[in-house]
């Protein structure tokens, strides 16, 4: 899930889904053995899930009750 400079309004709990599935897209990814890249990507998508649920917990970008 991505979040837009324009909408920054969204659900603390699809934010939460979305890191899990990209957690689990990344260690299938890692089993697998894939290239690099896609690795990598995967480790950008994760880390912006993170990121994401940080700055909505700290009140930095507005949720969805």
């Amino acid at each position: 899930m991505q979040v837009s400079a324009a909408s920054t309004t969204t659900d603390l709990t699809a934010l939460q889904r979305q890191l899990l599935v990209d957690q689990r897209t990344l260690a299938e990814h890692v089993k697998a053995s894939a290239d690099a890249s896609t690795i990598a990507a995967d480790q950008v998508a994760v880390q912006t899930d993170e990121l994401a649920i940080a700055q909505a917990r700290s009140g930095s970008l507005d949720v969805l009750a």
